[in-house]
């Protein structure tokens, strides 16, 4: 197949990418490379599809915003369009101010809206987007299903997730393109950025420094190894059955924040110093997704336990960072 992915250079993107290429699909890749964490970073996540561009003919690499027309203009101009799919994974987040935020909010609202109308003129049959559990908002009744309504997201960005799932229900229902949206639980893994908890929490216990917990550290977090959400895309990229769904990708399982530390403990050798803060009103008590409907559309089913998936990461974390931290066996 040949596919548009955006965000290839994030974290879930480089990682759908490197599958993509392998599996032998041709892959065009944006990133505008922004500033919510290093665009080194970014770089070194798919340095190795770009050392030797002239050996690699099934990845093209385009920087660039997907907020401008001149972006679309740009694959146009050099005939990338007759793709099978969008992979549409590109979203910024902001990690300073309110203005801020609402300008990331309507960068992210145009974004899609600019690649379902870039669908529909190309005739791009399927478009697969990457929302979040978060959209279910604070709801009793876990694990939460595909089915539940009335959704009340509790913060702007993942309201926007949601505005985006019905933008693709909109464009599914009226033009012939297949909308996919798949709902993340809490992703994690190698390459997962500075800027998210379990890495961060890896940061704080390498250098001794305290972390940082708001709230009482009792609220659970369905979390799913990278691997495992990857695996969710690739079935979904091969989905062929009706117009729209919304699918969640979770690892069955509802995990307490002091599980997550106490595994870091493990798998660095190191003890954590903990100070609880004042709990935010954004703070959610569970998020725990249902993956029956994945299961069955999709024949997904995580594999990596959260055990092994903490270890995967911990050793990436301290091999990227150049520490001496022992690992345990």
């Amino acid at each position: 197949m040949k596919i548009l992915l955006t965000g290839c250079a994030g974290f879930i993107g480089s990682h759908l990418l490197d599958r993509l290429l392998s599996e032998g699909h041709e892959v065009v890749g944006i990133d505008c490379l922004d500033a919510n964490y290093a665009e080194q970073i970014k770089r070194t996540n798919i340095a190795k599809h770009l050392l030797k561009p002239q050996q690699n003919s099934s990845f093209k690499f385009i920087q660039s915003n997907l907020d401008v027309e001149t972006t679309y203009a740009k694959l146009r101009s050099q005939k990338l369009t007759n793709f099978d799919c969008i992979l549409h994974l590109a979203s910024t987040t902001n990690l300073h101010g309110y203005d801020e935020a609402e300008e990331d909010h309507t960068s992210n609202i145009n974004i899609t809206l600019r690649l379902l109308e870039f669908a529909r003129e190309e005739e791009i049959p399927q478009f697969i987007f990457a929302s979040s559990i978060r959209v279910y908002g604070r709801n009793s009744k876990v694990p939460w299903s595909e089915t539940l309504e009335n959704l009340q997201p509790v913060n702007s960005s993942d309201s926007i997730k949601y505005y985006c799932e019905q933008l693709g229900r909109v464009y599914s229902a009226n033009y012939p393109i297949r909308f996919l949206a798949l709902r993340l639980a809490t992703t994690y893994g190698p390459r997962q950025p500075p800027t998210m908890a379990l890495h961060t929490f890896a940061q704080n216990i390498r250098d001794g420094s305290t972390i940082l917990l708001n709230g009482d550290g009792y609220t659970r977090r369905d979390y799913v190894y990278i691997d495992d959400v990857v695996d969710g895309f690739i079935a979904a990229l091969n989905y062929k059955s009706s117009a729209y769904e919304v699918i969640n990708l979770g690892g069955n399982q509802a995990l307490e924040l002091y599980d997550l530390i106490a595994q870091l403990e493990v798998c660095l050798n190191l003890q954590a110093d903990i100070e609880q803060l004042p709990r935010t009103q954004q703070e959610l008590d569970i998020t725990h997704a249902s993956t029956e409907k994945a299961t069955q559309l999709l024949h997904y089913h995580p594999k990596v336990s959260f055990e092994d998936g903490v270890q995967h990461f911990a050793e990436w974390f301290i091999n990227t960072n150049h520490t001496n931290t022992p690992l345990t066996s």
